[in-house]
Parts: C-alpha cells; sequence; structure tokens
C-alpha cells in the first residue's frame, strides 16, 4: 500500500538524519544504507517478515534499544519517535518468532520510557 513505502521513506530519512548528527555527509550515509535497505527487503520478500528480522529486538536485548535511544537524542523528536514506533510494530513480529513474553515487556519498556 503507499502508506507502507511512505513509513519505509520516512525510516530512511529519520536514519540518514541520524547518520549526518554523527558527522556522516548525507552522500556517504546513502552509499552505506543502501545495500542495508536492499538486502532488508530482498530477504523480507524471500523469507517473509518473521524470517528476515534481525537486530536487538530479534534478540530481545532491550539494553541495546535503550542505548540507541540515548543516542538518538542529538536528532529531531520526530526521527526519535519514529525510531519508538518502528520498535513498538516490530515487537508483534518478534513474538511470533517465538520471543519470551518476559523479553517483550522489557523491549516494549526500553521504546516507551520517557
Amino acid at each position: 500500500a503507499p502508506g507502507d513505502l511512505d513509513a519505509a521513506f520516512l525510516i530512511i530519512d529519520a536514519a540518514l538524519e541520524a547518520m549526518e548528527a554523527a558527522g556522516v555527509t548525507r552522500s556517504d550515509a546513502l552509499a552505506a544504507l543502501s545495500p542495508l535497505c536492499q538486502a532488508a527487503v530482498a530477504n523480507t520478500l524471500t523469507l517473509g517478515p518473521d524470517a528476515a528480522l534481525t537486530g536487538p529486538i530479534s534478540r530481545g536485548d532491550a539494553q541495546t534499544v535503550r542505548r540507541n535511544r540515548e543516542g538518538l537524542r542529538a536528532i529531531s523528536k520526530e526521527s526519535q519517535d519514529a525510531y519508538c514506533a518502528a520498535g513498538l510494530r516490530t515487537l508483534p513480529i518478534a513474538r511470533r518468532r517465538g520471543l519470551p513474553e518476559p523479553l517483550l515487556a522489557e523491549l516494549e519498556l526500553a521504546l516507551t520510557e520517557t
């Protein structure tokens, strides 16, 4: 659906914002993100979202999520909110993959605490 594609654009833009805040030029950030985004889309379309999920939420790593959120304080609130919203939307996928409920609860707390 078109709205879903809009969300992908917004997530990529937020990633660019974060990389720029870390001192990476926008063109270098795009070059670095391109293969990651292409692989993520290819894996998701080939394997499905459940099997393609990687990262701290797939591992139940709330501490990394908290560190990521701390690092994102240098970017706009809108982009920080996008990170949290994307993370919260990822929790049902992690649940389907069998991540235990206590880890899911800890991840939710890491994504919602202020």
